[in-house]
């Protein structure tokens, strides 16, 4: 399993950092509404070029924000944790999308970060579930993020059951999941489902392995 995923325990930093997720996602605007956009949400995110948004996530970059006093418990956790700093908010629902298709998470170095801290935010359950294809070599087309190009599959193929290595749901407690390796989430629900994707600032998953140490 260590291979793809690393269950955690939550500690006290790990909920503290939960909660502040959860407060960061309540002013972000809505993927589907795009509200509320507030005045401190233009001045603090926006002027700074600390969010970002696509079809399917919201990004929120803590960098340019650490020197403002409301983000000294985030600078605190992001040195402990040895995290880069970046929270993306990845959401699945029938208004958006019920599948992540089987994907990874290519960059030139050195921002090609291993794994990412994942916290269970908003309607996590059991139903929803995240399936890692077996391993792949992070260098085999390293710069391809679609699992199903490479198995020359239409887009929205889910992983067939006979190449999946691992089943997971994300729900009670948090976990690293392994950035490099092919994965899918599909929520069967009709709820939103939210969940913070945070990268350890190293490359290798071994390290990430080290990191996990942390409470």
């Amino acid at each position: 399993m260590d291979d793809f995923i690393i269950e955690l325990e939550w500690s006290d930093d790990l909920n503290l950092m939960r909660q502040m997720c959860i407060d960061l996602y309540n002013i972000t605007p809505n993927l589907v509404t795009n509200l509320p956009r507030s005045d401190y949400f233009k001045e603090v995110f926006e002027k700074n070029h600390a969010y970002w948004r696509a079809r399917m996530w919201n990004k929120i970059s803590l960098g340019p924000l650490l020197d403002r006093k409301e983000f000294n418990e985030w600078k605190r956790l992001i040195e402990k944790f040895k995290l880069y700093g970046d929270i993306l908010f990845f959401v699945t629902c029938p208004e958006i999308t019920p599948l992540f298709v089987p994907h990874r998470h290519p960059a030139e170095s050195p921002y090609n970060f291993a794994g990412a801290l994942m916290l269970p935010l908003i309607g996590t359950d059991e139903r929803s579930i995240t399936k890692y294809a077996h391993w792949h070599d992070p260098e085999d087309n390293k710069f391809i993020d679609s699992y199903n190009y490479i198995k020359g599959r239409p887009e929205q193929t889910q992983i067939p059951d006979d190449e999946v290595a691992l089943e997971y749901c994300l729900h009670e407690k948090p976990a690293i999941f392994n950035r490099q390796q092919f994965h899918e989430v599909y929520n069967p629900t009709d709820s939103w489902r939210v969940v913070a994707h945070i990268v350890y600032n190293t490359e290798s998953w071994k390290e990430c392995k080290e990191l996990s140490l942390i409470r």
